[in-house]
């Protein structure tokens, strides 16, 4: 898809840094901040676009969001564009990491420090769960995908189906849909 507007590579990468500084939760987070930066309010990306990523970044081995970022930067900017936004993605998060590690290793080792993250696990688990409504109600528009993304949850959380395994059958359950509705409407 060739777009009639441009981004700057200083642009990209200044929305990347903000974009992996706030992307708390995951590539649902990460899912929401490029739709809104790069789907609604620049117009550069369409949905299609921004969920042939999310698809990209659920199959292929690896960190989703860090897909997601690479794959939407490469639909914008190409190889050096997806590079560059990848790098500046991950930067806060390295960061971050580093000056923790620093100070845990430093001051908090050994003190029984976890009961400190306890509140900080809670609010990340709230944004996930609320990023996966939101993502849910926008995508999710017939009530067959609910029933699946429900089946999918309890084959998950209590079955302990693992996930690639989930993937493939509901891959593979949505091209026997897809070809018996291409079916349906040729007769």
């Amino acid at each position: 898809m060739k777009h009639t507007k441009e981004i700057t590579y200083k642009e990209l990468v200044l929305i990347y840094l903000k974009t992996g500084a706030n992307a708390y939760g995951g590539w649902s987070t990460t899912y929401l901040l490029l739709e809104k930066e790069f789907a609604q309010k620049r117009s550069l990306l369409s949905k299609e676009q921004l969920q042939t990523a999310v698809a990209s970044g659920q199959a292929l081995p690896g960190p989703a969001q860090v897909i997601v970022a690479a794959q939407t930067s490469y639909f914008l900017k190409g190889v050096r564009g997806s590079l560059l936004a990848t790098f500046f993605y991950l930067l806060p998060s390295l960061v971050l990491t580093f000056a923790f590690c620093f100070i845990y290793f430093n001051y908090l080792a050994g003190n029984n420090s976890a009961k400190y993250t306890i509140g900080i696990q809670a609010a990340v688990g709230g944004i996930v769960i609320g990023n996966a409504y939101k993502i849910a109600r926008i995508n999710a528009t017939m009530p067959l995908l609910w029933v699946a993304a429900l089946v999918a949850a309890l084959l998950y959380s209590v079955l302990n189906v693992p996930t690639f395994l989930i993937i493939v059958i509901f891959g593979i359950a949505g091209i026997i849909i897809k070809i018996a509705r291409g079916r349906k409407n040729r007769d």
